[in-house]
């Protein structure tokens, strides 16, 4: 790849969705201000008040798992290929990724990292060196075993890959250990580094698709299903794997992954008969399916709002006019009004933010810096850049041409209409929009970010440097290295300490810091759901597993579904 689409790559690789628990994904795909509301019932029906908006209408006892049976699942998107090392999974992707592959950790019920499949993770006291312990007898779908020469291949492939690499930039060296282990050598304290074994950068391939030139289309992992066949753009087909690690696992027979990135066709095709099962970001549609559940038609949703969603934004380019003067993000900030934002384009079921973290999370603070409403200061400042440059303060935004993504640029360009600011709004492509921020071609762009339980996941957005407009840079606002020490610093703080009340200091500094900045224009936290059949179960229950691989503690509900415990009612 050029080293164009090499950061491209990355910051796909290191922007995903929501974080899920347990497939939590890093790590994961750029979805830029996409599919977050749309069509349907008017606002003025179906608004519920932000932040309140929780659905969960399930079975409630099914029995005891069924086994046998194939599920169709209709995913939002496609995904580039399923070298994990080398290609873009989208945020769809890493449902079937996980069912392919296996990651060394995920996140359980208390939101930490444990091992998945690792059998154990240690470390030092200063946390400079990890050690994996490998789970002995499991094998890859080709037959090989998943030992510590494996995983460590793995590993490296993954550090030294142009797509997941920053993410492991801690990491010194990996090393086999006379125990059949593997130690993590770090040239900087890392207390958090499992949590990146829970995204892309920890899934583990099997040796052989290092050789084959057709890894992307042809992948070989560990997990419950093993890969059969790809249309791609269309449906990947996987089958139960005999020999899974985790015994009893998976309980179906086969799945088809269907991509169906057309709202309205992945709900009918679900009415149809089309698909079992699908995932679903539009505000309308998460409505629309709770009342039809509601209303006893057959079907069960699931949102994740009481989660950790990403954060839609807009982010402001400070290495060039306008939003070089913080007269200028001031302005704007001032003249969103944001609650009224949620209202309008996503029926209020995207929570209106402030900031990175939503304010259920433990680490969250209330940012005092961070401007809430104000049209007349928003005017006031307004007057002010336009008397200290001799012209009006106006800008462009750049979103991708999706129908429901205009919508939220056409709210925003219509609310600072009213307080004298111009706004032009530019419809990209998602590759383009991704390579124009990361060469600071933009004035401001809509983004999707801020996903995980922790920043950790996060870091390279934070720590990377700001390199000149036309030079590629992971730190897309270009705020400068100075404005962004105080970020940096507490980032590392918190990475070098396991003690909660320090890391709760250290993000709260963060937290203070990004609203004195402005560099990030927070929009709403994005709500998902997985909508599924009355017959469909095991879709939200899933466990951990313990050291000989049996069931561990439960995990928590997920919208990215772990498919090995799904199961089909006949």
């Amino acid at each position: 790849m050029s080293s164009g689409a090499d950061a491209t790559a990355q910051v796909e690789s290191s922007v995903r969705r929501t974080w899920k628990v347990a497939t939590s994904a890093v790590v994961v795909a750029v979805a830029v201000l996409a599919a977050a509301c749309g069509g349907g019932d008017s606002a003025s029906d179906t608004t519920q008040p932000p932040g309140t908006f929780q659905a969960n209408i399930t079975n409630e006892d099914a029995g005891p798992p069924q086994s046998g049976g194939s599920l169709a699942f209709g995913l939002n998107a496609e995904t580039d290929g399923w070298d994990p090392a080398s290609n873009r999974w989208s945020g769809s992707g890493y449902i079937v990724g996980f069912s392919i592959f296996d990651p060394l950790a995920v996140f359980g019920a208390d939101l930490k990292a444990h091992p998945y499949l690792a059998e154990s993770f240690t470390s030092n006291a200063d946390f400079t060196e990890w050690v994996i312990g490998v789970r002995d007898g499991v094998t890859f779908h080709d037959g090989s075993p998943v030992d510590a020469a494996a995983i460590k291949a793995s590993l490296e492939k993954q550090k030294a890959s142009p797509l997941t690499g920053a993410t492991l930039d801690f990491v010194d060296t990996f090393t086999i250990t006379d125990a059949g282990d593997i130690t993590v050598t770090m040239n900087k304290p890392w207390s958090t580094f499992p949590e990146m074994l829970t995204s892309q950068a920890g899934v583990v391939a099997a040796p052989a698709m290092s050789t084959n030139p057709n890894a992307n289309k042809e992948p070989v992992g560990s997990g419950p299903f093993t890969f059969e066949s790809w249309e791609q753009g269309a449906e990947l087909k996987v089958a139960k794997n005999p020999n899974y690690w985790r015994e009893g696992y998976p309980y179906l027979d086969s799945i088809d992954f269907k991509v169906v990135s057309d709202i309205s066709a992945r709900g009918s095709s679900l009415g149809s008969g089309g698909i079992d099962i699908f995932e679903t970001n539009d505000a309308a549609q998460i409505i629309d399916f709770t009342d039809r559940a509601e209303r006893g038609e057959g079907l069960q949703i699931f949102t994740d709002q009481n989660g950790e969603g990403s954060k839609i934004f807009v982010g402001f380019n400070m290495a060039k006019a306008p939003f070089d003067d913080p007269i200028a993000r001031q302005a704007v900030a001032y003249g969103s009004n944001v609650p009224m934002l949620s209202e309008q384009a996503y029926l209020g079921i995207f929570p209106p933010v402030t900031g990175v973290f939503s304010e259920n999370s433990p680490y969250y603070v209330k940012a005092e810096e961070y401007p809430n409403y104000d049209p007349e200061k928003s005017r006031q400042l307004a007057q002010e850049y336009e008397a200290k440059y001799g012209k009006p303060l106006e800008f462009s935004v750049n979103i991708t041409p999706a129908p429901e993504v205009a919508l939220v640029a056409q709210v925003l360009q219509a609310q600072l209409r009213e307080v004298g600011i111009k706004v032009t709004i530019e419809s990209k492509e998602q590759l383009t929009l991704i390579a124009d921020a990361l060469t600071g071609n933009f004035e401001s762009t809509g983004f999707i970010l801020f996903g995980s339980p922790s920043l950790d996941r996060e870091y390279v957005f934070f720590a990377s440097p700001a390199n000149d407009i036309g030079a590629l840079s992971l730190n897309f606002t270009r705020i400068s290295d100075e404005q962004n020490k105080p970020i940096v610093d507490a980032m590392n703080a918190a990475r070098a300490t396991d003690d909660e009340a320090v890391r709760k200091e250290q993000y709260a500094i963060v937290q203070q810091e990004m609203a004195k900045n402005l560099n990030f224009g927070f929009l709403v936290q994005q709500t998902s759901a997985v909508v599924f059949n009355q017959n469909v179960n095991g879709v939200l229950e899933w466990s951990l597993p313990n050291e000989s691989g049996g069931d561990g503690e439960q995990g928590i509900p997920t919208t990215s579904t772990m498919t090995f415990n799904v199961w089909k009612a006949a």
